[in-house]
């Protein structure tokens, strides 16, 4: 893997500017230097989508995979400006969300999705991670056809141990705990076990609050690498794991890991999540 740059615009409203002759010129540099065969969009924040314009006209194939919702609103994760997720396109409120999460008028969204369709119209492959993600994406842009591929993830290092049972139920939240990840879920749970038999153990960190642990009814394990996650939630004798995000996840690796290690997992009936929790039965 070889970083050729960065393109970023460096302004707090990047969205707001969806093509750059200066990014356009050095992507083709780029592409005709380097003998590029396919293009792989990952994410286009702080980009510009003249990518797909100079894939079409040197007729490159382009693969565009959704790690989130970007591509259809510059809010990322289809959050409304009152914290209420916006997947079901029951809860959307495009003018109102316009103007008081961004401060621009509708017709800016508006060119954003005809902008961001026209563009993915012309992409050999859409890849949504989960069957939830294409449903979303698909509500948005209906004539768009997007596959299914779920992320992979080396399974070999996943060993099952015996559990060990105790006094206490253990139930972890894993990962970064921002608002739209369940921030005030967590902190309520926390408050609500305290005397309880019930241990809560954080993996991970959480934005802007500092909770500290108790020893008895809350553990906070601070953070961690990826492939240590196995062997924290089987020596932590875990037994649930919680995934409280308000939003429509896309697919969650934190929800592999968990079900690898032969953990349950309970999540929001929004998103990825709760579709890969039901499919599992």
């Amino acid at each position: 893997t070889k970083i050729l740059g960065d393109f970023s615009p460096n302004k707090k409203r990047t969205w707001e500017k969806l093509y750059s002759n200066e990014f356009k010129e050095a992507v083709e540099t780029a592409i005709d230097a380097l003998r590029i065969d396919l293009i792989h969009v990952h994410h286009l924040k702080n980009m510009f989508l003249n990518i797909f314009e100079v894939a079409k006209t040197k007729n490159i194939p382009v693969i565009y995979t959704i790690h989130d919702f970007y591509a259809a609103c510059p809010s990322i994760n289809l959050m409304r400006w009152d914290s209420i997720s916006c997947h079901n396109s029951n809860n959307r409120e495009c003018k109102t969300c316009a103007d008081k999460k961004f401060g621009v008028p509708y017709s800016t969204i508006n060119k954003w999705q005809k902008e961001f369709q026209e563009a993915l119209s012309n992409v050999k492959h859409i890849i949504a991670p989960a069957e939830s993600t294409q449903a979303i994406f698909k509500s948005i842009y209906p004539s768009l056809n997007i596959s299914v591929i779920e992320h992979g993830y080396n399974i070999e290092p996943y060993i099952q141990t015996e559990k060990k049972r105790g006094d206490m139920f253990n139930i972890a939240f894993v990962g970064s705990i921002t608002k739209i990840k369940g921030l005030d879920l967590f902190l309520e749970f926390v408050k609500i076990t305290k005397g309880s038999n019930i241990r809560v153990h954080l993996f991970g960190t959480t934005h802007k609050v500092a909770v500290k642990s108790d020893g008895l009814n809350f553990i906070n394990h601070g953070g961690y690498r990826r492939e240590e996650l196995p062997e924290l939630l089987t020596s932590n004798n875990i037994d649930i794991v919680c995934l409280p995000s308000i939003c429509a996840e896309t697919f969650s690796y934190t929800l592999s890991e968990s079900l690898m290690c032969r953990i349950p997992v309970i999540g929001l009936n929004i998103g990825a999540i709760a579709q890969r929790i039901r499919a599992i039965d």
